[in-house]
């Protein structure tokens, strides 16, 4: 993020990180856009299928062996709460593998709660208005809440209207925090032979880049650091100092990030239950000590909003200072999903490790992804078997059902019937995997494709008007509902949505072809 001098505005000047303008342009992002922010900020890597069904079984595991070792309470609710939860493809994913595993194993009764936060208001009115987050809802797993991790203030529950604080909770708390921590505030310091440097920094950006006092486009500001002399302790809090001091100990050079208001969201939150909670977070960020050794100045990233790389070594050394412990995952590359409790007993949850270990450290989103890609990459030269187990691997990933949809769809009238017959089996399952997401591609279309492909057109044309209804009116998808109302005999039906389709695209000889057709037939 470099710019030219000429007709830059200085929006912040030698100042700490933690307390610098950085954090309010970041957080004046998300709250101007809203769920619209999810056209520019990644999300796939932390709430995809596979992801989902990790943390759904860790989260299983911990209520299973909660009980039976007495950490939890059958008789009291168990809240989760999800910072920053956006766009809630998450919350909806991990719901509908948890759900039917509590019936599965008579555990209906706990009283699970799933606490969608965000500080963006914009972010609570759309799960409002999402039909599949207000179906866990109705059922009772699911609140929302306005929350600024930043402030040191209770969690109001929108729907069961009351506020949990200090002491409130009488079971453990669990928390779940995907690409958040990387976007609350961080200090920066610098280790130099046994000295340290507080980081400061100059934020500017082009005069024209500003609509009044709001940044438009956050690529366009310039983020500088310098360090000057400190001493410790540094914090109030003695703990962050032994952190400092470990590291001022074990490094002869570095650059240090220290995740603060991470740290103090956690502390804040687990006085809610007594110091116990169960932390599952996934970022982008360093995995381990090594990787923090002889780092230069922090490097801001920026796609639609900042991000910069948690330093998950440190939360770690913190809540292991204060008797916590910390899982760190097996890969070093790539999203790091990290498991940490506070005031919990080790000792008391190794199932819920084992589960942690197995299902998201050895092998989770990051290593699917790579797999998928490389799959897509040769997607013309593969099999259909190859196809179909990418697809069994994605748990039936709309998103990567619809990156092989072509092939899908040519090679369906010849493949043979084991396959069809698997396809057609999981196609509910697809279906109920898309999560509308505004401004995003529209994966119902495909799947009303697919549906088509496999001669089931009553499910197609579902697909296609459940496409029209959410999405702008489309002239393909009118003329594919046609296509199944004809096959369904339906001519009637048909022509109406031919004629539609035309009204669309008044140039289609084809569509134009179809309601000839239909009118010479009748």
């Amino acid at each position: 993020m470099t710019n030219n001098e000429k007709d830059m505005v200085c929006l912040d000047s030698n100042r700490p990180f933690s307390k610098s303008a950085f954090w309010k342009i970041q957080g004046d992002y998300y709250l101007n856009l809203g769920i619209s922010a999810w056209a520019q900020v990644p999300f796939y890597a932390t709430s995809n299928l596979v992801i989902a069904k990790g943390y759904a079984f860790t989260i299983f595991k911990f209520l299973q062996e909660g009980l039976k070792n007495g950490i939890i309470d059958r008789e009291e609710p168990v809240y989760l709460v999800e910072l920053g939860a956006g766009q809630g493809k998450l919350t909806y994913h991990i719901l509908n593998y948890l759900v039917p595993m509590l019936k599965e194993f008579n555990m209906e009764d706990v009283k699970y709660r799933h606490v969608m936060t965000d500080f963006a208001t914009k972010n609570i009115e759309f799960w409002g208005s999402h039909h599949q987050i207000m179906s866990y809802v109705k059922k009772g797993y699911v609140d929302f809440a306005h929350y600024d991790a930043t402030l040191n203030k209770g969690i109001h529950l929108i729907h069961q209207k009351i506020t949990l604080n200090k002491g409130k909770c009488k079971n453990p708390i669990m928390v779940i925090a995907n690409y958040f921590f990387d976007a609350i505030p961080h200090d920066v310091f610098e280790i130099e032979s046994g000295k340290i440097k507080e980081g400061l920094v100059d934020l500017f950006t082009p005069q024209d880049n500003l609509d009044g006092q709001q940044v438009k486009d956050l690529n366009s500001v310039d983020v500088h650091f310098h360090f000057r002399d400190t001493k410790l302790p540094y914090y109030e809090d003695k703990t962050l100092n032994d952190v400092l001091s470990y590291y001022l100990e074990r490094f002869d050079h570095s650059s240090i990030l220290i995740p603060v208001g991470g740290i103090h969201c956690l502390n804040h939150l687990s006085s809610f239950s007594d110091g116990r909670l169960l932390l599952i977070s996934g970022d982008k960020g360093y995995g381990s000590e090594s990787a923090i050794n002889n780092l230069p100045a922090p490097r801001v990233a920026c796609q639609g909003s900042f991000s910069i790389m948690v330093n998950f070594p440190a939360l770690s050394k913190y809540i292991e200072l204060k008797d916590g412990f910390a899982c760190q995952p097996d890969s070093q590359q790539g999203l790091k999903i990290f498991l940490m409790g506070m005031g919990l007993p080790a000792e008391k949850l190794k199932e819920t490790l084992f589960t942690y270990k197995h299902c998201l450290s050895e092998f989770n989103s990051q290593e699917f992804l790579a797999i998928k890609n490389v799959i897509i990459k040769y997607a013309d030269d593969v099999s259909l078997q190859d196809i179909l187990a990418t697809i069994r691997l994605s748990e039936w990933d709309p998103k990567i059902v619809m990156a092989f949809s072509n092939q899908l769809i040519e090679k369906i009238p010849n493949a043979g019937i084991s396959f069809k017959e698997e396809l057609s089996q999981n196609m509910g399952r697809i279906r109920q995997n898309h999560f509308h997401i505004p401004n995003q591609s529209s994966h119902i279309f495909e799947i009303g494709r697919l549906y088509y492909a496999l001669g089931e057109f009553e499910e197609a044309i579902d697909c296609y008007k459940e496409s029209l209804d959410s999405y702008s009116e489309d002239w393909g998808a009118h003329f594919n509902v046609g296509l199944s109302y004809y096959y369904l005999e339906k001519d009637d039906e048909a022509l109406t949505h031919f004629k539609k389709a035309l009204e669309l695209s008044p140039d289609s000889d084809m569509v134009q072809e179809w309601i000839d057709k239909l009118k010479s037939d009748s």
